[in-house]
């Protein structure tokens, strides 16, 4: 039981790596990585505008090539944690009973 949960971990812990590598290839390779964001001035975190135009409450930020390869970077480090996590709650349910 334990080397058949190893195996479907090592696999999801595999393609999510090979998922995060593609996206760093599109990236390299001059795609953007775009990320869904709110800006709201009435929320404290952008002056209010002097004006009458305004800021959209929802929209995307094109992020550099050198930040997306950061946050790549970070995502392949949540998915080698969040793998380990697994296996060891399935060798904890499995084992320790």
């Amino acid at each position: 039981a334990l080397a058949d949960l190893d195996t479907k971990r090592t696999k999801e812990k595999a393609d999510a790596l090979a998922d995060n590598e593609r996206r760093r290839r599109d990236l390299a390779a001059g795609k953007r990585l775009r990320v869904a964001g709110n800006c709201n001035s009435s929320g404290g975190n952008v002056p209010k505008a002097t004006s009458s135009t305004s800021v959209d409450d929802a929209g995307t930020v094109e992020l550099s090539a050198t930040a997306g390869q950061d946050l790549l970077d970070i995502r392949a480090g949540i998915i080698a944690d969040q793998a380990a996590l697994r296996a060891l709650q399935d060798y904890v349910r499995t084992s320790c009973h």
